[in-house]
């Protein structure tokens, strides 16, 4: 199965919002770090919200770039949330910790809904 990432703006939610699929491992995270983080510096302090719904599998090479991903949006005063997340990937990120350091959301209305809260 191959990762693909979907870049999707959605300026009038206040958020940049991005859609992983697929797996992200050793052989694809290079790639998904390429393609997200250059996206997680333009964004600057606009939210940054990733799509996980179509995520299957997470390895600790995609993790490391979620943390990468998060230290370069805080540096630029922004934020990175994440999106329906599968029990499976929610696993991974609970038993790495990697919990503290994203707000996470059921799916992505409901994402977008507390970011549209948040921005009022």
């Amino acid at each position: 199965m191959t990762t693909s990432m979907e870049l999707i703006d959605r300026p009038a939610d206040g958020a940049v919002v991005l859609s992983l699929t697929g797996r992200v491992d050793s052989g694809t995270a290079l790639d998904v770090q390429d393609r997200l983080l250059p996206r997680v510096l333009s964004a600057g302090s606009t939210p940054v919200l990733i799509d996980l719904t179509g995520l299957t599998y997470i390895a600790s090479a995609g993790l490391r770039v979620l943390l990468m991903a998060v230290k370069r949006a805080r540096s630029a005063g922004g934020a990175v949330h994440l999106a329906g997340p599968s029990a499976g990937v929610m696993t991974v990120l609970e038993v790495s910790g990697f919990t503290s350091l994203f707000e996470i959301h059921d799916d992505l209305d409901e994402a977008l809904e507390d970011l549209d809260a948040a921005l009022r």
